[in-house]
């Protein structure tokens, strides 16, 4: 009798304060309409949005010091009073500049709005007497002129740098800082966040200092941190050793001590991790009942195809596919992802499971991600398939109405066997006949719930996805645990071999030596990427930017043509570069890593990657990629620091010597962490504020195994004391899941 009454109570009291805690971010007192706007733009909707983005940073301000206390090299921490401060600007370098500040020593007991009683603490006129040496200190701020509007003389600054000795002086160079100010004081009769301790320190938003946005988390942290209903089971919560998640969120923003932010960053990395876990494992077990209710009776067209093939398929072709077909003909949907290094044959497969289906009168849809790119494909298909009497067709923008009338009545009456098209192909209004097998290309964010979503619709169709990104093994089947997966880790014969790879450092003799390697590429008919880091001209990094070099280099190579490509571009600037390029009317294209997604240029064979120690080895490997896929055997020249350390030097080496993807990529998790690793937003998994799935690889298994045993015991989540876990999954993942359908 107790149960009865205490879950159905508990499910209204958790209710009211979820919604509390979805309240809008413009009802927080001190944000408003106008703020609010700048926090939607940080992805901050909600007060829960607000809570559960974490600081950036921390500053240890326990024991605030001063210079004739610390070490030069040491870490400090300093409460400073501004005397006065200028800007210098160089004669050598145009645009550079540095501001120069003079500050002294200032007590942090001393609260803001107690200084105008206190005339020893005002900034003495110039004309007075400095400071003591020991009680002054000289910061500088290089690249950052207009800070001068940031500060003003009598400014009490926390400042937090290296403290480093230069010709006598003591200095920082470019601290954190927060400015102290008698306007930014305390609204009488409210408590406000505390100023000595363990101090976060937050991503700012336009128009709002770093105190004010403290201010700001302190209130949401006051008011609403104890509304957080626990959702985690108490049996999961006592085997991973985790706090309350209202703990968490008290520890995550004003810890009382350091070892508060690892905890709460452990409890909400697992929430993270936990929450996805369940929702890839609950939508295997949805897809794994999904009937497709057809056959695929006809072998004929892959006989054909096979037949008219000229060589054999390699032994890791041949179980690829024997997967897929098996798959195909299973009663259940396909969910399979095929994994493939560059030139390993993935095409090949991709087509042959087209013919399965459209040799039983089904239609495949091949979806990329750039009209390019389906060009691409399209132009595959039509070499490949058409001689089979296969019609092939493509959908792009930009084409006139009456050849879209014309494709989408043949894909409604079936006569349009393939199309190929981006995404948007299945948001248009397109009526399909008999939809069975969408193949998504790499580098496409088709992640768990956009695969979920195209179920939704209703198109019980087969679905596989291709990707040449490297992941280490140990995690695909963790991060991709709906899909089965199948690899390709051999090239066919007959393939050109992986391109060589050299190493230069950044010396006149090494520019001058590539010089002579790109003009050579150009005589001999072949056409050439150089790749930059970065797109504009940074006065803190001496980085070659590529709209800067564009212009460089046509002057080095003035019988070239030159284009240009970024990520900044319009879609369609991007696309026509791309068109150029590949038909022959651009011989350079300067770029940066958007050349990644896949695109095919046979007369492509010399890239040359520029500061190639700000890459990671999986994206230096994708890169390399794009030369070498045809005929010849392509050249990468990797271009780097002469100032490179001995890691970076050894880095380099290994992507020099090493062709296979996945090794790469674990070399990359091994020396660099999973933030290195190129390509893990493409799978369309969510934004984790605590959580990297290529990093966190422990937590990730265990939040694996809590989740497996959960469902084991509950799949749907309909016992009672699992309610206030399935509607947190539900409001994590907007009602996208399969689980919204469950009553």
């Amino acid at each position: 009798m107790r149960e009865t009454l205490f879950w159905p109570a508990l499910d209204t009291f958790s209710d009211l304060c979820r919604l509390a805690l979805q309240s809008d971010i413009q009802y927080l007192p001190g944000i408003g309409p106008a703020r609010a706007e700048h926090f939607r733009k940080k992805n901050i909707d909600t007060v829960l949005d607000l809570l559960l983005t974490p600081p950036r940073n921390y500053q240890d301000r326990r024991s605030v010091s001063w210079v004739s206390e610390s070490q030069v090299g040491e870490q400090v921490t300093l409460f400073a009073l501004v005397r006065r401060f200028n800007v210098i600007r160089s004669r050598y370098r145009r645009g550079a500049a540095r501001l120069e500040m003079s500050v002294q020593k200032c007590a942090a007991e001393v609260r803001p709005q107690d200084s105008l009683l206190n005339d020893s603490l005002l900034p003495p006129d110039d004309r007075g007497p400095e400071p003591p040496a020991q009680e002054s200190l000289t910061v500088i701020f290089f690249g950052q002129p207009y800070l001068e509007k940031v500060f003003k003389a009598g400014d009490r600054v926390f400042f937090s740098g290296r403290l480093e000795l230069y010709r006598g002086r003591l200095q920082l160079i470019n601290p954190e800082f927060e400015v102290e100010r008698d306007e930014e004081a305390a609204e009488a009769g409210e408590a406000g966040p505390p100023r000595l301790g363990v101090i976060p320190i937050y991503s700012l938003t336009e128009g709002i200092t770093q105190r004010t946005y403290r201010r700001l988390v302190f209130r949401a942290v006051h008011n609403y941190a104890d509304l957080f209903v626990e959702h985690i089971p108490q049996k999961i919560r006592d085997a991973q050793a985790l706090p309350a998640v209202s703990d968490a969120i008290h520890g995550l923003h004003f810890p009382a001590e350091p070892e508060d932010i690892g905890r709460a960053r452990r409890r909400l990395r697992f929430d993270e991790l936990f929450l996805y876990q369940l929702v890839v494992l609950h939508l295997r077990s949805e897809l794994e009942t999904l009937s497709k209710n057809r056959a695929y009776s006809s072998r004929d067209l892959e006989e054909r195809y096979l037949k008219a093939f000229r060589g054999d398929l390699t032994r890791a072709q041949s179980r690829a596919w024997e997967e897929i077909r098996a798959d195909l003909d299973r009663p259940a949907v396909m969910n399979r992802l095929l994994f493939g290094d560059v030139g390993s044959g993935k095409t090949l497969v991709a087509e042959l499971a087209c013919l399965h289906v459209i040799g039983s009168g089904h239609q495949a849809l091949i979806l990329a991600p750039t009209e390019v790119l389906a060009e691409q494909h399209f132009s595959t298909l039509q070499r490949d398939l058409e001689p089979l009497g296969v019609r092939a067709g493509l959908l792009k923008g930009g084409m006139s109405a009456a050849k879209k009338r014309e494709l989408k009545s043949g894909l409604a009456d079936g006569t349009i066997q393939i199309m190929v098209g981006t995404h948007a192909l299945i948001q248009e209004d397109v009526a399909l006949h008999s939809p069975a097998l969408f193949v998504i290309d790499e580098q496409h964010r088709f992640g768990v719930l956009q695969r979920a979503a195209l179920h939704e619709k209703g198109l019980n169709a087969d679905l596989l996805i291709m990707s040449a990104t490297p992941i280490p093994r140990t995690l695909q089947m963790t991060l991709f645990g709906d899909l089965n997966v199948s690899f390709l880790d051999e090239r066919p014969p007959g393939a050109p071999p992986p391109p060589n790879t050299e190493l230069m450092p950044d010396i006149p003799e090494s520019r001058a030596a590539a010089k002579k390697i790109i003009l050579a590429a150009l005589e001999a008919g072949d056409r050439v990427y150089v790749i930059y880091p970065l797109i504009e001209e940074s006065e803190v990094m001496d980085v070659r930017a590529a709209t800067v070099q564009k212009d460089r280099i046509e002057k080095a190579f003035p019988k070239a043509r030159v284009g240009l490509l970024h990520g900044r571009m319009a879609s369609e600037e991007k696309e026509s570069a791309f068109r150029k390029f590949r038909d022959g009317d651009m011989d350079i294209l300067v770029s940066t890593t958007v050349i990644e997604v896949g695109i095919d240029v046979p007369k492509a064979n010399l890239i040359v990657i520029e500061n190639a120690e700000r890459f990671g080895l999986s994206q230096l490997h994708q890169l390399r990629g794009r030369v070498g896929r045809h005929t010849r055997q392509g050249l990468c020249v990797a271009l780097h620091s002469s100032n490179a350390g001995a890691e970076t030097i050894e880095r380099l080496r290994i992507f020099a010597r090493t062709t296979d993807g996945a090794k790469l990529a674990e070399e990359d998790l091994r020396l660099r962490g999973g933030g290195e690793l190129f390509g893990t937003r493409q799978w369309g998994l969510p934004d984790f504020r605590f959580a990297d799935v290529l990093r966190d690889t422990e937590p990730l298994m265990a939040a694996r195994a809590a989740a497996e045993s959960l469902l084991k015991d509950d799949p749907h989540l309909l016992k009672p004391e699992h309610q206030i876990l399935r509607k947190t999954l539900l409001d994590r993942y907007q009602g996208r899941l399969p689980l919204a359908k469950v009553s």
